[in-house]
């Protein structure tokens, strides 16, 4: 089964809020189809959650000022 058809978006939680989010996925695989699916410029998908905190301890780095993936 695809990541994709199990998934729900984030977006369905935090509608109305503005804060960034961060996904943290164990494959390189799973990152390409959460990436995929996600269609949110609050969020970003990762494979470290050290990377994905940064990212969202990052100052000045809004959602909308990368690629959200």
């Amino acid at each position: 089964m695809e990541i994709s058809q199990i998934l729900d978006p984030p977006s369905k939680y935090l509608v109305g809020r503005q804060d960034r989010y961060a996904i943290v996925v164990a494959t390189t695989l799973h990152k390409l189809q959460v990436s995929r699916v996600i269609d949110d410029p609050r969020a970003k998908v990762f494979l470290a959650i050290e990377e994905a905190e940064e990212w969202l301890r990052a100052e000045g780095n809004a959602a909308s000022d990368n690629d959200p993936r």
